[in-house]
């Protein structure tokens, strides 16, 4: 099986597992009382309710429009509801759940899950105990009401049980479901979701048609504006298309319903694609969570855009999966999803493949790490990033920033850290981008503004934009702050609750977030997640060896032969001495107070052209007192200092890291100051390296000055 296949069949087999999971336990708590409030007709009867408020203004980078507005679009955005895994399970307590000592403790339910440190990595928000006997009703409402603020559409129940099968949780709540979302917001759209990749594909058409019809049967059941039932069946490749009209011909003869058919296929789609196109209305795939296999540039026939294009050419809609993240313990697979880039990245898709829905796996399979609903471990960053690129789907503009923002995400863990509990299968990549350990500064800004990013003992300053900007810098040991400032003046700052460990006792190989403009996890919410403890909200105090990272704000060349030409957009810099090159590149050092510094470097990356290395040494200059910038020409250059600062020897090879000692006296300031660094040489022998404007982040000039008190 290729790793592409793997991504999506590995993710079946959850929904077997955790039912079995769930099976005793809330059975015994709910008794009559369930089976009373189940009743269908009570579904279909139940008063309705105007929509949930809209979002809070204050807790997003831009202003949520209406949900009226958004609900208007032709473009829709759903999102996988998987039914075996509730806010709660038993409605104790959070400190002492069913999470809290069994699914997230490495020794929960009787150690079956010890080998791969429990089944879990992180929970739903905790709550406490709701009086009375409709407490599951109530966190099914409570699901409704945050994803309709947050713009989606509505959920894809999971359906994994029907009537009369042995374990009737699953088939009961999705129920309950249809009932909670009539009751709470009448446009909250529900699309059955037959789930055929677990035992569900022994049923026959007639049996999952009967299941269909009582689903259907209530107001919130989506259907298209002819009437038509929409199924989204996952794995509708277990069946033959001639098995799908069967099933369609016993809905429309036996219950009087039509059905629009969108089957989501966990195979190549492509040996499916064209036969079910004269039964489909939309097709859709389960989707990749790596950057690597959804890259929006790539236009092959088995890239991401070129599958889109083929549906669309059969004259079928395309639904583009967006995925956040995806770790899966017990079966020893994660993939590296690059912070918060999958998900941007499959948004990028949607609108460029002119997608007519969207559908998100998942709202809540915590089992596979999927899931977008607010938890214990990256509060609502995931749903309110999710929500910014929602709306710019929907209406065609990405939504104007009016309030400075800044999300992080990162891991608690570098990725191949061992664990000391007693954890014998670890996580393995499953294929596609390779694993990396960053720290992601996503920033949503009303005007240009500098991010200084602490991870550990190291600072890291980054120039961001207006709009979305984006700073990754290095994993390491220690809290995680970042604090973005323009004029002088703080306007967003937000520290990770969770520390990162050198030595963590379970592996968890999922990204954790946190905003600005939420307030921070409380201390359960902490203390019931199986992470590392709370980590203090304070910027770290510096102590010696406290480094900081700087990328440059500026960065350009200029060139003899081209006097009055300016090139401070390309991407890469030079540096020769006949005929002359000159490289500048500008940092913002922060004020360093009374700390010393005590050590700085350069690091360049050479180009991966064959002229980019050079035999000849080249040195390094501060420019004093002379602004560079886009102007900056041959003719207008500004003269470079006495002697150099430091030098680049030995940069023979393309594609290389080179770094330069400079010398620190040289470089001196206490308080926040700009620094021009030129680069140019004596010799013939030119040398070609990355300038800010590569696409990789490792590879732009890096400045790293070490302080000491």
């Amino acid at each position: 099986m290729t790793a592409r296949a793997q991504e999506r069949d590995g993710r079946r087999g959850a929904g077997t597992r955790v039912l079995h999971l769930l099976r005793s336990r809330t059975r015994r708590v709910l008794g009559l009382a369930l089976v009373v409030a189940l009743v269908v007709t009570v579904a279909i009867l139940a008063p309705r309710r105007e929509p949930p408020t809209e979002a809070a203004s204050g807790a997003l980078p831009f202003d949520m429009p209406s949900t009226a507005s958004l609900r208007s679009s032709s473009k829709k955005v759903f999102v996988n509801y998987f039914t075996p895994v509730p806010r709660s399970a038993d409605n104790r307590p959070a400190d002492s759940d069913y999470y809290a000592r069994n699914f997230l403790s490495p020794n929960g339910e009787g150690g079956q899950h010890a080998a791969y440190g429990g089944l879990f990595r992180d929970r739903p928000l905790p709550r406490s105990p709701i009086p009375g006997p409709d407490w599951r009703l109530e966190d099914l409402k409570s699901d409704v009401r945050e994803a309709a603020a947050a713009g989606i559409d509505g959920f894809y129940l999971d359906i994994l049980q029907i009537e009369g099968d042995p374990d009737q949780q699953v088939w009961e709540t999705a129920q309950l479901m249809m009932r909670a979302a009539a009751e709470v917001d009448p446009g909250f759209e529900i699309v059955v979701m037959p789930d055929l990749a677990g035992g569900l594909r022994q049923k026959s058409a007639a049996e999952l048609a009967a299941a269909t019809a009582v689903l259907a049967s209530s107001s919130s059941a989506y259907r298209l504006p002819d009437g038509r039932l929409v199924v989204m069946p996952l794995a509708a490749e277990a069946h033959s298309v001639a098995w799908w009209n069967r099933y369609r011909k016993i809905m429309r003869k036996t219950y009087g319903t039509e059905v629009a058919l969108v089957p989501i296929f966990i195979k190549p789609e492509a040996r499916y694609r064209s036969a079910f196109a004269a039964i489909s209305y939309a097709m859709s795939v389960w989707g990749n969570a790596n950057p690597l296999w959804n890259n929006p540039q790539l236009t092959t026939a088995t890239s991401a855009r070129g599958r889109a294009a083929a549906v669309q050419a059969l004259g079928v809609k395309w639904v583009q999966p967006v995925r956040v993240q995806d770790e899966r313990p017990k079966q020893g697979l994660f993939s590296e999803s690059e912070n918060t880039t999958n998900l941007r990245l499959t948004w990028q898709l949607a609108r460029e493949t002119e997608a007519s829905w969207v559908q998100i796996p998942t709202w809540n399979d915590y089992s596979e790490g999927t899931q977008l609903a607010p938890s214990a471990q990256h509060g609502y960053t995931f749903l309110d990033i999710n929500s910014y690129y929602l709306v710019w789907f929907k209406t065609g503009v990405a939504p104007p920033i009016v309030r400075d923002v800044v999300y992080v995400t990162h891991r608690q863990q570098a990725w191949q850290a061992k664990p000391t509990g007693q954890q014998d299968l670890l996580m393995k990549l499953r294929g596609g981008s390779p694993a990396r350990d960053t720290v992601e500064v996503l920033t949503f800004l009303k005007a240009p503004g500098t991010v200084s990013v602490t991870v550990g003992s190291s600072t890291t300053t980054c120039q961001a934009p207006a709009g979305v900007g984006v700073c990754t810098v290095p994993l390491e040991p220690g809290h995680v702050e970042a604090v973005v400032t323009r004029g002088g003046s703080t306007v967003a700052q937000v520290t990770s609750p969770y520390a990162v460990v050198a030595k963590p006792s379970v592996q968890d190989l999922q990204y954790v977030g946190a905003g600005s403009a939420r307030p921070p996890l409380s201390s359960l919410d902490l203390l019931t997640a199986r992470a590392v403890s709370p980590a203090p909200r304070q910027a770290p105090r510096p102590v010696a060896g406290f480094k900081v990272r700087l990328t440059p704000d500026f960065d350009g060349y200029v060139n003899q032969h081209a006097r009055d030409t300016s090139y401070s957009d390309s991407s890469s810099l030079a540096s020769r001495g006949r005929p002359g090159y000159v490289s500048y590149l500008r940092f913002t050092v922060p004020a360093s107070g009374s700390r010393r510094l005590i050590d700085a470097r350069l690091r360049v990356t050479t180009a991966s052209t064959k002229i980019a290395g050079s035999k000849d040494t080249h040195e390094i200059y501060v420019v004093d007192g002379q602004p560079v910038g886009r102007s900056t020409t041959w003719t207008s250059r500004p003269s470079l200092g006495t002697s150099a600062v430091g030098s680049l020897t030995g940069a023979r090879k393309r594609g290389s890291r080179y770094v330069a000692s400079l010398d620190s006296r040289a470089l001196g300031g206490s308080g926040e100051s700009t620094l021009v660094l030129a680069i140019t040489s004596t010799g013939t022998d030119n040398l070609w390296f990355l300038s800010a404007q590569s696409a990789s982040a490792d590879e732009r000039p890096l400045l790293t000055l070490t302080y000491a008190d």
